[in-house]
């Protein structure tokens, strides 16, 4: 039987596996079959997702292909490999792609190979290696598709030969080739978002459980108020200089200006607490594979209305996956090469034509050894003229993309609090980079989205909440028609004043009680321009205040998630009457030691007629937590040190899970 033509083997590359018995048997017919699956792999990856056909099942990429195909049978061997923004996560600089190729875990290289020899079946392949400028030598055999290499040396390029073999013992005369690197970025950089029970490894770069973490969120108290992290490896987040307290006192200072891992006081338990603020936010470790990283916590995400196990927190971080340091030394920039003399600028022009060479081979070498020229080439790249074809220009970003990965620790000493560090890497990266600006951390366009619709949130739920009060107003302080003509014939004069002129008529509008807010608003709405002066006339009434739920982050922080019966004003600081909203939309009036106040649900009744009790043992119905219900009066015995009150308060309106308006009155003992 004679050999299939090109179009029968495409065929065959389609079904993946094997009909024709003589393909089976006929080595012609397996070289091209190999030829042309490597052929189509490219093809799909340089389209993305394969085009409709238009003439046949094939049609006009069978050109295409088989073109491919002879280029490949040209060059003598098969090599396949790509570098993409995406995967320069990864700890080498030359990596490969996530089906074939090779990559440096920062451990072992990783070798796959997929189909790219067919369906093995099983059957076993043997593996090569040569350092490049050294000797290749039997790495080993295996009947997968991938293969571990752990005798890797730092610092070295190596290139892997894979090699089929035959039921006979023969080595097939197809081979394929890759390239890896265990040169590692000196600095990473970047953003990750991690829930409660989940953690960061820095050397895979990807959010995984807590027990494989270099830093992982393994509880939560009070709401958001106290976080414990843990890091294994050893870690800090300022002295431990209170063992008595839950958080050091002290932390580590800002972000910028943390150079190195301290050498002492490193622990496995971090502890924050939201009353010692330094200990919230920058921490130092190590990590598994000999690393360090500093990480600053920048909170849990704004505007999250999920419950609070589940919330997220956003950490970025700085990485050096070897070293002692985050910074260099002023010494290590100065020395910084950003330019080539004149054998090497020799040598990288070459490698610059190159680029456009029609062997693939020789563009593949290439592009490794203008990577392997560092930074200080960079320059000369952006001189090159753009008349090289579409190929070459992507290799030529790409190389460019890997270098400038390589200034990472200019970029932080850009960022320094140390000035001459600063101006010495300011001047290194001009050079290198042609510009300097911000050092540019992932996630920062997705956080400033982020923040940008939590904002607009707020700012709804801030117009939302003032008509509530409003509202709430118009039914408690009703102004007689003679005063409502009166605030209006005010408040038309204030529109039309000059703004210089508003004060001393905003003075006596608000002079005129609370229900002027309930005028200003009828008549000029509420929008940007007035609503400083109708917030102005609801500050009068001291005695109907929103009180927000805990569960709400910006609440937590800001503590106007409590409120002092005693001093009439929101806060944790002196002495808290109540809370909202710990974990439900619920009331709470014992919040810290030494507290016994109570609290009782009168249910719906007659606000105005609510006395002090005769004697505290006469109800039976105190509560330390009991559910908020619009409409309904409640009764709380303020009970701390040697203040002893009582309060009636009553719910006027309620957002659950976000704030509750109450109506109080403080009664005598």
């Amino acid at each position: 039987m004679s050999c299939l033509s090109d179009a029968e083997l495409l065929e065959e590359v389609e079904r993946e596996h094997l009909e024709e018995p003589h393909v089976r048997g006929c080595d012609p017919c397996q070289l091209r079959l190999a030829q042309l699956r490597v052929a189509a792999r490219m093809l799909r990856e340089l389209r993305g997702t394969p085009a409709a056909s238009t003439s046949g099942r094939w049609g006009g990429r069978l050109g295409l292909i088989a073109t491919a195909a002879t280029i490949l049978a040209i060059a003598g061997v098969l090599v396949w490999k790509e570098v993409g923004r995406e995967r320069s996560r990864k700890t080498a600089l030359a990596c490969a792609p996530e089906r074939d190729g090779a990559y440096y875990d920062g451990e072992a290289i990783v070798l796959t190979w997929g189909d790219a020899f067919g369906p093995l079946g099983g059957k076993e392949v043997r593996l090569y290696r040569r350092p490049v400028g050294g000797d290749e030598t039997l790495l080993g055999s295996t009947r997968e598709t991938s293969y571990l290499d752990r005798g890797v040396a730092p610092d070295r390029k190596y290139v892997y030969r894979i090699v089929p073999v035959g039921s006979d013992g023969k080595e097939s005369t197809l081979s394929v080739t890759l390239d890896a690197s265990t040169v590692v970025v000196p600095v990473m950089v970047g953003e990750f978002k991690i829930h409660f029970q989940q953690g960061f490894s820095f050397q895979t770069r990807q959010v995984v459980p807590a027990a494989e973490a270099d830093l992982a969120l393994t509880q939560l108290a009070g709401g958001f108020q106290m976080r414990v992290f843990s890091a294994p490896n050893g870690g800090t987040n300022g002295p431990d200089d209170d063992p008595g307290e839950l958080a050091p006192t002290r932390g580590l200072g800002k972000f910028e200006d943390l150079v190195e891992l301290p050498s002492r006081g490193l622990r496995t338990i971090l502890r924050t607490d939201e009353r010692y603020p330094a200990s919230l936010q920058v921490f130092a470790l190590r990590t598994k594979g000999g690393g360090i990283a500093k990480i600053h916590v920048l909170g849990p995400e704004k505007g999250f209305r999920g419950g609070w196990q589940a919330h997220p927190f956003w950490i970025r971080y700085v990485y050096v996956p070897a070293g002692g340091r985050f910074l260099p030394t002023l010494q290590e920039v100065k020395d910084w090469s950003t330019d080539l003399d004149d054998p090497a600028r020799k040598k990288a022009e070459g490698y610059i034509r190159e680029l456009s060479s029609g062997v693939i081979d020789v563009r593949t070498r290439a592009t490794a050894r203008l990577k392997q020229m560092g930074p200080a080439v960079l320059p000369l790249l952006r001189t090159v003229a753009p008349e090289q074809d579409a190929e070459a220009k992507l290799r030529l970003k790409e190389i460019q993309g890997g270098l400038a990965l390589q200034c990472r620790p200019l970029q932080l000493a850009l960022a320094a609090s140390d000035r001459n560090l600063g101006d010495a890497a300011a001047g290194k990266l001009r050079l290198l980079l042609g510009e300097v600006g911000p050092l540019d951390f992932p996630g920062d366009q997705e956080r400033q989205k982020l923040e940008e619709r939590f904002e607009k949130e707020r700012r709804e739920r801030t117009v939302r909440l003032r008509k509530v009060k409003i509202e709430a107003v118009r039914g408690l302080f009703p102004l007689p028609e003679e005063a409502r003509k009166k605030i209006g014939d005010q408040v038309s004069r204030w529109r039309d004043v000059q703004r210089e002129g508003r004060d001393g008529l905003a003075q006596e509008i608000v002079r005129a009680g609370p229900g002027s807010a309930v005028v200003v608003a009828d008549i000029l709405g509420t929008g940007d321009d007035v609503v400083a002066l109708i917030d102005q006339c609801l500050g009068v009434a001291k005695n109907i205040v929103f009180i927000d739920s805990r569960s709400n982050l910006e609440a937590n922080k800001d503590r106007s998630c409590y409120f002092s019966f005693f001093s009439g004003t929101h806060g944790y600081d002196g002495m808290v009457s109540i809370m909202f909203g710990n974990g439900s939309d619920t009331f709470q009036v014992q919040m810290y030691g030494g507290q016994k106040n109570t609290l009782a649900d009168l249910g719906k009744v007659d606000f105005d007629g609510v006395k002090v009790p005769k004697a505290f043992d006469d109800r039976k119905d105190w509560e330390e937590r009991l559910p908020a219900v619009v409409g309904h009066t409640y009764l709380e015995h303020v009970w701390e040190d040697k203040q002893k009150f009582y309060v009636k308060f009553k719910v006027l309106a309620m957002e659950s899970g976000q704030c509750v308006l109450i109506l109080w009155e403080r009664l005598g003992p």
